[in-house]
C-alpha cells in the first residue's frame, strides 16, 4: 500500500457515516427520553443503533491506532532531520508521550462502543471521559510538536491549531454542565451541541494527517535465513529473522 493517507480518510469517514445512520435511526424510531439535540451516546444506546455504533467505533478505533503509530514514526523521522540540536531528546519524549496518550484515547473509544449508557452507565461515562480528555491532550501535544519541528505547511499548522483550540473550548461546555447542572433542558442542549462540535474538531484534526501520511511507504520484509530441516541449507537450524522497515518517501 503506497498511500497510507487513505487510512486517515477511513478513520474520518467511518464514524461520520456511522453517526449519520444512527442519528437517522434515532429520530425515525421511538426512543426512551428522546432529546431535541441528542448526545452521540443517545444514538448508540439501543439496537439497532447500538449494534451499528459498536461496529463503527471498533473499526474506527483500530484504524486510528495505525494512523497514530504512523504519525508517531513520521514525526520521529522529522525530529532526526530537524536542526533543533540539543532539543532532540525532549522532542522525542514529547512525541512518545503523544503516542501513549493517543492510544489511551482509543481504548476509551472502544469502551464507549462496548458499554451502552443504559446498560452500564459508570463504564460508559468513564470511557467517554477517557476518550475526549485524552484526545484533546493528544491534539495539544501534536500541535506543539508541529510548531516546534515546522515541517508542515503553514495552512496545516493553522488548521490543527484551530481544531485544537476548538476542542479545548468545546470540551468544557460538554463536561462541566453535566457535572454541576445535570438534567436541565438548556444544559443538555449546550452539552450535546458541544460534544458534536468537539467530535467534529477531532475528525478534522485527524483528517489533516493525510497531508503527510500519503507520502509514507511502509515496507514489511521477512528474511528466512535458514529454516528447520530445510533441504536448501545444511547444518543447524537458525531462527526466522523478521525486519520491519518504515521508509519516508517524502518529508
Amino acid at each position: 500500500m503506497k498511500n497510507w493517507g487513505l487510512v486517515v480518510v477511513a478513520v474520518v469517514l467511518v464514524p461520520i457515516a456511522m453517526f449519520t445512520t444512527t442519528y437517522g435511526i434515532y429520530f425515525a424510531t421511538p426512543q426512551p427520553n428522546k432529546h431535541i439535540v441528542p448526545f452521540l451516546s443517545d444514538t448508540l444506546d439501543y439496537a439497532p443503533g447500538s449494534c451499528i455504533g459498536g461496529l463503527g467505533l471498533s473499526i474506527s478505533a483500530n484504524l486510528a491506532v495505525l494512523a497514530i503509530v504512523l504519525k508517531w514514526r513520521h514525526v520521529s523521522q522529522c525530529i532526526k532531520l530537524s536542526s533543533n540540536g540539543d532539543k532532540v531528546p525532549s522532542l522525542h519524549r514529547l512525541n512518545n508521550g503523544a503516542l501513549v496518550v493517543g492510544l489511551i484515547a482509543l481504548v476509551g473509544l472502544q469502551g464507549v462502543g462496548a458499554f451502552q449508557y443504559h446498560v452500564y452507565r459508570p463504564g460508559h461515562v468513564w470511557f467517554a471521559f477517557q476518550y475526549f480528555a485524552s484526545i484533546v491532550v493528544y491534539m495539544g501535544l501534536i500541535t506543539r510538536l508541529d510548531h516546534k519541528i515546522a515541517y508542515e505547511s503553514r495552512g496545516i499548522l493553522i488548521l490543527r491549531s484551530v481544531c485544537c483550540a476548538g476542542a479545548v473550548v468545546f470540551f468544557f461546555p460538554f463536561i462541566v454542565p453535566l457535572i454541576f447542572w445535570p438534567g436541565q433542558f438548556t444544559v443538555l442542549i449546550i452539552a450535546a451541541t458541544s460534544e458534536i462540535l468537539l467530535s467534529l474538531s477531532t475528525f478534522v484534526f485527524l483528517g489533516s494527517f493525510y497531508s503527510e501520511l500519503r507520502f509514507i511507504d511502509v515496507t514489511f520484509e521477512v528474511d528466512l535465513l535458514r529454516g528447520p530441516r530445510s533441504s536448501a541449507y545444511s547444518g543447524e537450524s537458525e531462527p526466522l529473522r523478521e525486519t520491519i522497515a518504515i521508509n519516508q518517501i517524502k518529508v
